[in-house]
């Protein structure tokens, strides 16, 4: 009886918090205005190596992410002058709550929970963003693969692992708005056993005769097919676009 109450409790929360969080995306992809977003940095380990590449970011290395929204938000007619604003905050040191291994329905509600409020607790409410992203770097050298990032729409929310390493910065930035896409409604278009991008969805030119090797990545398939069983990972966002599914998703 308890775990039944204890449940429709949490239902009710989730409905309540999705009500706010639906009226809140509604006013955001109508893009009448800008979208602020905040990164939040935080070191994933204690290496030197990740402190003093935390340290040294800058807004500046962040400004690919407002121009390609901007450019892809041209080409399909959005009239808004700077669509995405970024701003940075400074690093913070609490660690997100890990998602449940294989977990139930009832864990995961209620991680979602748990994390929605640890966000709320580490955001700078001085900065009034719309879109809360922490990213969790890593050095390379003691992780040469990060974990798997995700961006919820529900909450505008993204957790993302990149790597502490300047040479990478621009391959990160295609990480950060892959989930900034995610928290507006974007959504995957890579086959999730495979990373492959789904035809045709997932392509940037599903045209392209030849089809093989196209010249861009689009950015939700994630990555550039050169064979119907190869594909690249984009080293800069000069190196993907939006696609018109994608488009459509976020309200473009």
């Amino acid at each position: 009886m308890f775990k039944k109450a204890r449940i429709f409790i949490l239902i009710f929360i989730l409905i309540l918090v999705a009500a706010v969080q639906w009226k809140t995306r509604s006013q955001l992809v109508e893009w009448d205005n800008s979208v602020w977003t905040v990164i939040y940095p935080i070191a994933a380990d204690n290496s030197p190596n990740t402190l003093d590449y935390i340290e040294s970011l800058t807004i500046e290395q962040l400004a690919a992410i407002e121009a390609f929204i901007k450019d892809e938000a041209d080409h399909y007619g959005i009239a808004t002058e700077q669509p995405i604003k970024v701003s940075l905050a400074i690093p913070i040191n609490q660690m997100p709550p890990k998602p449940p291994e294989n977990g139930s329905l009832l864990q995961v509600m209620l991680w979602s929970l748990q994390l929605r409020y640890w966000a709320w607790n580490n955001e700078d409410k001085s900065l009034a963003g719309d879109i809360s992203l922490f990213v969790l770097y890593h050095d390379p050298a003691l992780m040469p693969m990060v974990p798997h990032s995700l961006g919820l729409e529900k909450g505008h929310i993204g957790l993302i692992h990149a790597f502490a390493s300047k040479n990478m910065t621009q391959s990160n930035s295609v990480i950060i708005t892959h989930e900034l896409l995610h928290t507006l409604g974007a959504t995957d278009k890579y086959d999730l056993h495979t990373s492959l991008p789904i035809f045709p969805e997932g392509y940037a030119d599903p045209e392209l005769e030849p089809l093989y090797p196209q010249q861009t990545a689009e950015i939700m398939g994630g990555r550039i097919p050169v064979s119907s069983n190869e594909a690249d990972i984009p080293e800069h966002l000069n190196q993907t676009l939006i696609g018109r599914l994608t488009a459509q998703e976020i309200g473009w």
